[in-house]
């Protein structure tokens, strides 16, 4: 026959549901600090990610433009310019914008310049940051302008 003594069966070792909720709350606690730090943080890298992309690019055209002459042809939204090859990795600008969008090469009539057109994807307030490292800070002026919805532009000189 089995004797089961009562103060060893209740003093098992274990958590009680008063430490568990306890551990629970600090672990939340933490959470609650670390992911805005995080969001900010991929924020951050993505706007440096594109500000980085479009100096080179926007280098890579000039120093083209110096060395021909004349800017290559407009190659189109999502087509990478077949002149640029030894100026810029094609794989980086297919890889397009860290946001979701596109990067191209076209004449812009309105301005009468050739620019990189940037299709951004859907955070305006990444660009508007973009544009304060790149530019004046304002999307309607200078360089790096917005167009119609989610497209910009960088003036290529």
């Amino acid at each position: 026959m089995c004797r089961c003594d009562a103060r060893v069966m209740a003093g098992g070792r274990g958590f009680t549901l008063v430490e568990i909720m306890i551990v629970v709350a600090i672990i939340g606690l933490l959470s609650a600090m670390a992911i805005p730090s995080f969001v900010k943080s991929r924020r951050d890298s993505q706007i440096t990610k594109i500000v980085s992309d479009l100096d080179t690019f926007h280098d890579a055209f000039s120093v083209y433009a110096t060395e021909h002459g004349k800017h290559p042809p407009p190659a189109g939204v999502g087509a990478f310019p077949p002149e640029m090859t030894g100026y810029i990795r094609e794989k980086d600008w297919a890889a397009g914008v860290i946001t979701g969008g596109t990067y191209g090469w076209i004449f812009l009539n309105a301005v009468s310049q050739y620019v990189i057109y940037v299709d951004a994807g859907p955070d305006p307030v990444i660009m508007q940051e973009v544009d304060a490292r790149l530019d004046d800070g304002d999307l309607a002026t200078g360089l790096f302008r917005q167009g119609n919805g989610q497209n910009y532009f960088y003036i290529v000189q």
